[in-house]
């Protein structure tokens, strides 16, 4: 048994953390997110009757940090003096740079903006623009790319059950994160790394499911970063840990002319594709076999918590970004939070899906050979820091030479028990990809085969009774938030 030990069977069990269903990877033709009926739409909320209220009380009803800051926009700007960080909301639904910041009617649908570094601007001339295009145009159909794609790329591990892919992540090549941070000076050690999700058909569902819930969320958008213009006439973008493809599918249909490369370690991505995407089987974490200063738009979703050297990954995606291009994360804070008092804080009352996300991060933290967890293990650590993930991350850009550092932050719904029909669907999305995860997430994090927390498969699946209970539990209105965060490579 592993140094931590799973819960007893018991029903009196102490509990503390813990991922809905249509598969539409393979698709044709072009047009808007919007305009197909295969994906989840999300729609408008309207504005709020007082944008300024949000921001005056720290964006998520928080208490105000009560300092105000510079206000390039003219409005309303609280300041959080540990972080540094600046609050803006809008009332008219945009920005300066033109990005839509309007503040949904719905308590569980609204947002606010996180600056800390500037706000970004136009960085482009019409004459760059148009010799970028003519770039991708002229390469569209070349491949630059190149990976370590051998025979074993696809061959399959079976575990319990579970598909994993058999390429394994390189060790690391640059000092190892020791804390939550940054990198420390020791030099890592560690052999080749184990991803801790299978690969099969559950997760392919899943990658598709949770597309879905950003598309709800991000009321169809696909990216936050003002790329907009850039990717119309023509740009380059690169999405790291693609999965299925579906975001850079959709990118490349929505952009036709622009040119998408996805990366993964699975080849989980479909035969048919768009023909302005490509797809890489490959580390990327590993050096990117490609020029500087090559894409005007780096992303990646869901998968920051899998990443075993940030700092290094971040300067590596500084160095091949475009002067003014944008790097976009978009991340779900393992983390279950309420509003409305139906989820007893931890030290009141036990909850298992609350232990599983803890359980993960410990896991995940505590094995040498799977890739990632130090992010995980620490945002679960403190439930009561939400927005932990995104002081790390904002220092972390910070310190790789990012400006205009931006987060939005939205709350995912657990279930059907919001009254707002676009929230209610993606809280069933959610409440679906949770169930179908919990094998796959539990696994390898607690179990034997990657060094995990060391418990039985009987024991996993004892504790996994009461996660799906607490997922399914209608009383309790739990969401998690999903946080966006953006920033710029500056001109100069």
């Amino acid at each position: 048994m592993g140094f931590f030990s799973p819960p007893s069977s018991s029903s009196s069990r102490h509990r503390n953390h813990g991922g809905g269903s249509s598969s539409h990877r393979h698709r044709s033709g072009g047009g808007h997110p919007s305009s197909s009926s295969s994906r989840h739409s999300g729609g408008n909320n309207g504005s709020s009757s007082n944008p300024r209220k949000k921001a005056a009380t720290g964006g998520d009803g928080s208490a105000a940090d009560g300092v105000s800051g510079p206000d390039p926009t003219g409005m309303y700007t609280g300041y959080d003096p540990t972080t540094g960080a600046y609050y803006y909301d809008y009332a008219d639904g945009t920005d300066a740079s033109g990005y839509y910041a309007a503040e949904g009617s719905n308590a569980n649908h609204g947002y606010y903006d996180h600056y800390a570094g500037g706000h970004p601007s136009a960085t482009t001339t019409p004459e760059e623009d148009a010799a970028a295009a003519a770039a991708a145009a002229a390469t569209a159909g070349e491949d630059y790319y190149t990976s370590s794609v051998t025979s074993a790329v696809a061959e399959h591990v079976y575990e319990a059950g579970l598909q994993f892919h058999g390429f394994q992540r390189s060790p690391p090549t640059s000092p190892a994160n020791s804390n939550v941070v940054g990198p420390s000076g020791a030099s890592s050690q560690r052999g080749s790394k184990l991803y801790a999700l299978p690969n099969d058909e559950t997760e392919k569902n899943r990658d598709d499911m949770k597309h879905g819930i950003a598309l709800l969320l991000m009321q169809n958008r696909l990216f936050y970063a003002p790329v907009d213009a850039k990717l119309k006439s023509g740009g380059m973008v690169y999405d790291l840990g693609t999965g299925t493809g579906i975001w850079a599918m959709d990118v490349a249909e929505q952009f036709p002319s622009t040119v998408v490369r996805g990366i993964d370690l699975s080849p989980m991505q479909p035969a048919y594709i768009p023909p302005n995407v490509s797809f890489t089987i490959d580390d990327f974490e590993d050096e990117w076999v490609l020029p500087p200063n090559t894409f005007d738009l780096v992303h990646m979703r869901f998968s920051l918590w899998a990443v075993d050297d940030r700092a290094a990954l971040l300067r590596r995606a500084f160095h091949h970004l475009k002067p003014g291009g944008f790097v976009e994360f978009q991340d779900l804070v393992p983390l279950m939070c309420c509003d409305d008092g139906t989820l007893p804080p931890a030290h009141v009352a036990p909850n298992a899906l609350r232990d599983f996300a803890r359980y993960v991060g410990m896991g995940l933290r505590t094995s040498q050979r799977l890739a990632g967890g130090d992010l995980f293990d620490a945002i679960t650590a403190d439930p009561s820091d939400p927005h932990l993930m995104d002081m790390i991350l904002s220092q972390e850009l910070a310190a790789a030479g990012f400006t205009g550092i931006r987060t939005v932050r939205h709350k995912c719904p657990l279930g059907g028990w919001p009254e707002q029909k676009e929230m209610r669907r993606c809280g069933l999305l959610l409440r679906q990809a949770m169930l179908e995860g919990l094998r796959g997430w539990s696994h390898r994090p607690l179990g034997t085969t990657a060094d995990g927390l060391g418990w039985t498969p009987t024991q996993i699946e004892i504790f996994l009774v009461d996660v799906r209970k607490a997922i399914m539990d209608t009383s309790v209105h739990a969401y998690f938030p999903m946080h966006i965060t953006y920033a710029q490579k500056p001109m100069v």
